[in-house]
């Protein structure tokens, strides 16, 4: 949604365009037997701009206390629902985490070895 008028009082329908980052980063991971290994956390970030076009074509500031950053946990919750899911249907082990949301990749399938390594 748009912001328009004085202070932004009216709402409206807008068109947006978002931007999707690949990030990796490589941690030190200890183990309870003491080892030490690195862990590849590779993830995404969504950026999306504060300036939007309008039906009639002017731009405005987005609405992101109403709809943006209200929804950005049910949709990090949907994408990594989906990636998940996308990752087991390529033949991932997946294992979930206790606290209902959080996954890691426990084995990666024998053709999948080849495409980790490409990327």
């Amino acid at each position: 949604m748009a912001r328009r008028g004085k202070n932004g009082v009216w709402r409206e329908h807008a068109k947006f365009v978002a931007s999707v980052y690949t990030h990796s980063e490589v941690r030190p991971d200890a183990y309870a037997d003491g080892s030490v290994l690195v862990s590849v956390q590779r993830h995404h970030h969504v950026c999306i701009p504060s300036i939007v076009e309008r039906p009639d074509g002017t731009f405005g500031a987005v609405n992101s206390a109403g709809g943006i950053r209200s929804g950005k946990k049910l949709l990090g919750s949907v994408y990594r629902l989906q990636l998940a899911t996308e990752l087991e249907r390529r033949g991932f082990a997946i294992v979930r985490a206790d606290d209902g949301w959080r996954w890691s990749i426990e084995s990666v399938p024998r053709q999948g070895r080849k495409v980790l390594l490409r990327a």
